[in-house]
């Protein structure tokens, strides 16, 4: 066949538009399956510099949350309920003192934006964010505060990921001065933009009735699918700190069934220093120290005054004595039910005054007891645990703890660990006047008793 220059010269140029056009279609496909993956990875973790500019922010400054596998909440109140909530839209608001919210939903539940949740029924673990913050207290009982019984504000600004001021955390006169970044922000190596925390006290679907019934020797413990985090349930108690610690390690583990991708999401018991961070917030203008609908000593989170240890529960009233099996209202029940949150409304974190007393991640110079653990504990989790070398509260070292800066405040109990009873108790006392405030601090051997309870905190690798 004869194909002259003219003839050529056209075949030439078909097969540059055809082989252009192939390259054109690859390197679409290829962004396009990029792009997909980038929005996959936006709508399950939310990173905090991916479509930054998509990701909604509220006035206060704090830094908006990582989601993980979470899925964003918002409070719907003419419904009175929660609903599913679109990230690049307002979901959260800590200048009105309503905390970014979050679940895991149960198997087989596929939600989409303003879908309405059974929380009952359709979700397995409530999350509240706490942003990375920075915090002075003034004089001895905070802004404003006269005396231990009346403690005043606490003062917080929220600062992004790379600050980490290290002030005395107190000052004199009207200046704020003297800023200390929270402790709790600081997980090893890694300095964090937040943390998870669990809405209410943990429970389980089926253990927490008999001694050591979860059995967690390590973080590989299946029986850990059972935690829940939800209200109007019963705590998991009945356990020592070794069974928490490694159930709570244990949701994140192969295969877990919360769909944690540990690669992602870090699980873990809750920290000394961490329920003290939710503790100062709280006692800011973003938590219900600010929320002007409480004045007077209202202001102080209200106990859960259930004698059975159910979740969420308030007795409408900061002091109490007496109790009720049940409580006297339930977490969702303005004012005198959400006046037990954090916040004083729904969006805030449950069962911190009363309820069971809740074993943290905090211990005397690496002693065991009656913990369950071994002598190699504390060598392998430095990340898990806050170590106190003296009983002084007042050490300089114990900046954040929610120990000495904070002792006494509301008129909590206060009793620090000792070399017989090495680790730090919060909460509790559903019957007992002021003593198991969120402010209380207690000491105990670790070991196994029905009052004892735990929370979960997540915390993200990013």
């Amino acid at each position: 066949m004869k194909i002259d220059n003219k003839g050529f010269a056209i075949s030439s140029i078909m097969y540059l538009i055809l082989v252009m056009s192939i390259i054109l279609i690859t390197v679409t496909l290829a962004i396009l399956g990029n792009r997909k993956i980038i929005l996959d990875k936006q709508k399950s973790e939310v990173l905090e510099n991916i479509y930054d500019e998509k990701v909604y922010k509220d006035s206060s400054g704090a830094l908006p949350p990582v989601l993980g596998n979470l899925t964003p909440v918002k409070y719907d109140y003419d419904l009175g309920s929660f609903k599913v909530a679109d990230v690049k839209e307002k979901w959260y608001d800590y200048t009105n003192q309503e905390w970014a919210n979050a679940v895991i939903l149960e198997d087989g539940i596929v939600k989409e934006v303003d879908d309405e949740l059974d929380i009952s029924s359709e979700v397995k673990a409530m999350f509240v964010w706490i942003p990375r913050f920075s915090y002075t207290i003034r004089g001895t009982y905070g802004k404003s505060g006269t005396d231990a019984t009346h403690p005043g504000e606490i003062d917080i600004k929220f600062v992004n990921k790379t600050t980490k001021e290290q002030g005395q955390a107190s000052y004199s006169g009207t200046i704020t001065s003297e800023w200390y970044t929270h402790p709790a922000f600081t997980f090893g190596d890694k300095e964090l933009s937040g943390f998870w925390v669990g809405k209410f006290e943990t429970s389980h679907l089926t253990l927490g009735k008999n001694q050591n019934d979860l059995e967690c020797t390590d973080i590989n413990c299946e029986n850990a699918d059972g935690i829940r985090i939800l209200p109007n349930v019963q705590s998991l108690r009945n356990n020592d700190v070794s069974n928490f610690f490694f159930a709570a390690r244990s949701m994140s583990r192969s295969s877990n069934l919360f769909n944690i991708n540990s690669n992602i999401v870090n699980t873990h018991m809750m920290k000394n220093s961490e329920w003290a961070a939710v503790a100062y917030l709280s006692q800011s203008k973003y938590g219900k120290y600010g929320n002007s609908d409480y004045v007077g000593e209202n202001k102080e989170v209200y106990k859960n005054d259930s004698s059975n240890f159910i979740t969420g529960k308030s007795s409408g009233k900061p002091s109490i004595e007496g109790s009720l099996p049940n409580g006297s209202y339930s977490y969702d029940e303005e004012t005198n039910g959400t006046g037990a949150s954090t916040t004083g409304n729904i969006y805030g974190i449950y069962d911190m005054s009363g309820g069971s007393s809740e074993v943290v991640m905090g211990n005397l110079n690496d002693i065991i007891l009656n913990s369950g653990f071994d002598s190699t504990f504390f060598i392998n989790n430095t990340n898990y645990y806050d170590k106190y070398v003296d009983t002084n509260v007042n050490n300089a070292l114990y900046k954040g703890q929610a120990l000495g800066e904070t002792s006494g405040w509301y008129g909590d109990s206060t009793t620090f660990i000792s070399s017989t009873s090495p680790w730090i108790n919060r909460g509790g006392s559903y019957n007992n006047g002021t003593d198991g405030g969120m402010f209380n601090f207690s000491a105990g051997a670790g070991s196994v008793e029905d009052i004892i309870s735990f929370r979960i905190a997540l915390t993200l690798n990013n």
